[in-house]
């Protein structure tokens, strides 16, 4: 048996063992499939929508362009760094607050941390799509960032709350 022949039996082993086949909950990743369906969408840029027009006093128009705009970038931009961030935080939660509390993988706080880190983000990728690319009548600043963060709020909210009536499939 030569060389790559042994290499490869010995990965196809490591593949087909348990250890290498374990369930590994992803809460980012999780919440980030539910806040890209279609329906999480549509109800985010009509949210998002009426923000706009109410707090920036955009035109009709340059709200659904402005909107699906931040909307794109954030979503480009916010899926990379939403997992990035709850990787991140899976160190201390593993470290520090799952011993202590004693939690499970995949605890309730976790998808709440991972909500939070999902706001956030959107947030400040929209207010920077919104204040350097749109300027409008009312700047950006920190009161134009927090509508953000609530109109965010509320669309990746009903996406974690439909976490509770419709299981993903974790298969």
């Amino acid at each position: 048996m030569n060389k790559n022949t042994f290499l490869l039996a010995v990965l196809g082993v490591l593949a087909l063992s348990t250890p290498a086949r374990a369930d590994v909950v992803w809460p980012g990743l999780i919440l980030e499939m539910r806040m890209l369906s279609l329906w999480a969408i549509a109800i985010g840029l009509v949210v998002e929508y009426a923000f706009l027009r109410w707090f920036f006093r955009f035109a009709v128009l340059k709200s659904v362009y402005v909107d699906l705009c931040m909307n794109a970038a954030s979503t480009v931009l916010g899926c990379i760094l939403l997992l990035i961030a709850t990787i991140v935080w899976e160190f201390p939660s593993n470290l520090f607050f799952r011993p202590l509390l004693g939690w499970r993988i995949g605890h309730a706080i976790d998808m709440a941390v991972a909500c939070l880190f999902a706001v956030t983000i959107n947030a400040v990728l929209e207010s920077l799509v919104v204040g350097f690319t749109f300027k409008g009548p009312v700047p950006v600043g920190k009161k134009g960032f927090w509508v953000l963060f609530a109109a965010n709020a509320i669309s990746v909210g009903l996406a974690y709350a439909s976490l509770f009536f419709v299981r993903p499939p974790l298969r």
